[in-house]
């Protein structure tokens, strides 16, 4: 993935992940979108999360008029907001890395095992089978010097013609 690209999602979503937190991205810019829904997907349960925290703390130190409109808020409501946080935080990777391999996007992570990123990734993995790795648009694999997944216009410039149709 082109430098820019790669430092577009590290500023949108390495406020995320803790400070040693890595990207590394080895694969054509056409998968750009896969990875950025990815990541987005990753992090709307911390985004959620953070925006709860927010509301409730704000209520609970809110000393205007508009107070008793709301059920009162308690510290322990405060706390649990905090502890939801903590827990979505705590299911983010600590690192990954997206590649490819045999024509399709390969992403491993680095973090206890988690269903819910696995089916992330898996998810991820299959849109890049059918998504061209260069433009991004539609797709599928191609077999040549190297295992590719082009789009008939890529495939014809880079002299993947055997199988197109």
């Amino acid at each position: 993935m082109s430098p820019d690209l790669e430092d577009g999602l590290q500023q949108r979503f390495g406020k995320y992940f803790s400070d040693s937190m890595t990207f590394s991205f080895s694969h054509g810019d056409g998968w750009y979108r896969i990875i950025e829904s990815f990541l987005q997907s990753l992090v709307n349960p911390v985004m959620s999360a953070k925006a709860n925290l927010d509301r409730v703390e704000r209520r609970f130190t809110d000393k205007g008029t508009d107070r008793d409109f709301y059920s009162p808020v308690t510290v322990a409501d405060v706390d649990a907001a905090k502890l939801r946080l903590a827990n979505a935080m705590e299911n983010l990777p600590s690192s990954f890395y997206a590649k490819e391999q045999f024509g399709e996007l390969s992403i491993t992570y680095n973090s206890q095992i988690n269903p819910t990123v696995d089916a992330l990734i898996d998810f991820a993995e299959q849109m890049s089978a059918v998504t061209c790795e260069i433009c991004g648009n539609f797709g599928k694999h191609r077999n040549g010097s190297w295992d590719r997944t082009l789009c008939n216009h890529h495939a014809e410039k880079l002299g993947y013609m055997d199988d197109m149709q």
